[in-house]
């Protein structure tokens, strides 16, 4: 019957007029200021997490209802347009470089939707309950419980976005809601919840940029590369329709990851049939700024 109801709206959804069902969003614009497009702002409430997220909903140059638009999903989205409104003065501009992708043909016309993280929250919001489940070395369960409060909602932020956000989106805006039009992106604990995106919820996300993925390992043994290298084997098993894009840098936080960086990458290529693309960057550091330099790289992988 599920199957069925899918199919159905699916169906629905290809032979009703776009104009008639999806019309200019009625929201306020964004406070933070961008060079391009539009920016809205909207607040929902997550009955999966109990909490109101902020969102950010980036609109290209000439959006119009007629048009069926592909949709980024990415992480701590206040850090996407506005340098001025982050808290170190860095930005993704995601603004400019998805017009300037849209408007050299590289993507399709593309909606980017920021979900808003909270600094004291973060860690575990972004972390999922099966991946801490794996990790059998106290000192980095210690680790982690410190920073997190011991609270892993992983799970739970991820069923917002594919349950409850998406849907929302959908109905706002005129998107293309397939798979092969919906992506995820996010660097650090947003690389690493994004793997986990795809580990979840393949039958939501066509494809998914992870750059500089939180995969230290402290303590190695039973730290968290080992556990990511069971919850991996466990759960992500992606085909040859999905995409996965996955980066590093060498410098500063990204330092700690480049030891696991290309066993992570081979391991990702033996469980899956996935398309892949891995990119080193020597001399990158774990930065919003070296994130912006790069990020044209992914978004024309897994938003074409």
């Amino acid at each position: 019957m599920k199957t069925l109801k899918h199919t159905f709206f699916a169906t629905l959804a290809a032979i009703v007029p776009l104009a008639a069902c999806t019309h200019a969003p009625n929201l306020p614009e964004s406070p933070r200021r961008v060079s391009a497009g539009r920016l809205y702002e909207m607040r929902m409430f997550s009955p999966e997490m109990n909490d109101t997220i902020v969102v950010d909903v980036w609109t290209p140059d000439g959006y119009n209802t007629r048009t069926r638009h592909h949709v980024v999903y990415m992480h701590d989205g206040q850090n996407l347009f506005d340098a001025d409104a982050t808290w170190n003065r860095q930005s993704w501009n995601m603004d400019s470089t998805t017009r300037q992708l849209i408007d050299q043909k590289t993507i399709p016309p593309t909606i980017i939707v920021g979900i808003h993280s909270n600094a004291a929250t973060r860690i575990g919001d972004l972390m999922p309950q099966k991946l801490m489940d794996a990790v059998h070395n106290d000192t980095t369960r210690a680790t982690l419980d410190d920073m997190s409060g011991g609270q892993y909602r992983g799970e739970a932020y991820l069923t917002f976005i594919a349950h409850t956000l998406k849907p929302e989106i959908d109905r706002l805006f005129a998107t293309d809601p397939a798979p092969t039009a919906t992506s995820i992106m996010g660097s650090s604990m947003g690389g690493l919840i994004s793997l986990a995106a795809m580990a979840e919820y393949p039958d939501v996300f066509g494809a998914a940029a992870c750059l500089s993925t939180h995969i230290n390992n402290p303590s190695e043994h039973g730290g968290l590369y080992e556990a990511l290298k069971i919850y991996m084997t466990d759960h992500l098993h992606l085909d040859h329709t999905r995409r996965l894009y996955l980066d590093c840098g060498d410098q500063t936080v990204d330092a700690d990851y480049t030891p696991y960086f290309d066993d992570m990458a081979a391991r990702i290529d033996s469980l899956c049939t996935a398309e892949m693309q891995v990119q080193f960057f020597p001399g990158d550091e774990h930065s919003e700024q070296c994130w912006e330099r790069r990020v044209a790289i992914p978004l024309a992988f897994i938003a074409r």
